[in-house]
């Protein structure tokens, strides 16, 4: 600080402010980036993990199934019906998916077909199922089977939280992230929750994209009605914190003004 006369001079204040831009400014972007395990020169030898094998998932009860049955016959065809997948959607499922849902035992009722046993079956099995079933009375017929609603929920800190709804049955949690809009900066990139329905349980598992173990995992697919939780990082909750505090401070400070006000008002 410089006197002169009766002016001051600040000399420091440009450098402190400086210094507080550079230290805000100073970040590591291994925290808010993935697969740090990975070596940086992958030039010539490229890196490669074994996956996990995947097994197809299994119909089960209140599950949707969109069947399409195609014989020879164009009227036996047009009685069967046939519903097609919707594309995969985020934040959301707009409207009803049509198709034969599985009751409480595990079964479905076509037209003319009579109950079949899906339950338990993969969409393959089921496919061969019906088809046995509808030979009795259509000749030649070719059926496709595949889940309806087959969704995911990714809920926290994500581009667009919501409910996903995948047209395929084979679903890794990289796609399901991608799906959702990708992690935010806020994201925790190493604890990301898994919540499952199986076997009348809850399974919770947790994820950290920067080891490479999660592609060994059997948890690395996704299974229908998966539940995906992204937390926020302790700065982001401590920001979040801080933020609401400080709303709750204005917002007092500003009734302490406006009742001050109005008791000064009222004496006059």
């Amino acid at each position: 600080m410089l006197l002169y006369g009766k002016k001051i001079i600040y000399t420091g204040l440009p450098v402190l402010a400086l210094f507080i831009m550079l230290l805000t400014s100073c970040y590591n972007p291994k925290k808010i980036s993935y697969f740090n395990y990975v070596p940086d020169s992958l030039y010539r030898d490229p890196m490669s993990l074994d996956l996990h094998p995947f097994t197809d998932p299994t119909i089960k009860p209140n599950d949707i199934l969109q069947i399409s049955v195609q014989t020879i016959d164009p009227q036996a065809t047009m009685m069967m019906g046939t519903q097609s997948a919707a594309p995969a959607t985020a934040g959301g499922q707009g409207g009803g998916v049509s198709g034969y849902m599985v009751d409480k035992n595990g079964e479905i009722e076509l037209p003319l077909a009579g109950r079949i046993k899906v339950g338990g079956l993969t969409t393959s099995q089921a496919r061969d199922a019906i088809a046995k079933k509808a030979a009795q009375y259509y000749k030649n017929p070719v059926v496709n089977v595949r889940l309806g609603n087959f969704t995911i929920t990714v809920l926290g800190e994500v581009g667009r939280p919501g409910q996903l709804t995948v047209p395929s049955e084979k679903i890794s949690v990289l796609d399901a992230i991608g799906l959702a809009g990708d992690l935010k900066v806020t994201g925790r990139r190493n604890d990301i929750l898994l919540i499952r329905e199986e076997n009348g349980k809850k399974i919770f598992f947790r994820y950290d994209l920067n080891k490479e173990d999660m592609f060994h995992g059997p948890y690395f697919y996704l299974r229908q009605h998966d539940i995906l939780y992204v937390g926020p990082t302790k700065n982001a909750a401590a920001q979040a914190d801080v933020t609401s505090q400080r709303t709750f401070m204005f917002v007092n400070f500003g009734l302490t003004i406006v009742t001050l006000v109005i008791t000064l008002t009222s004496r006059f």
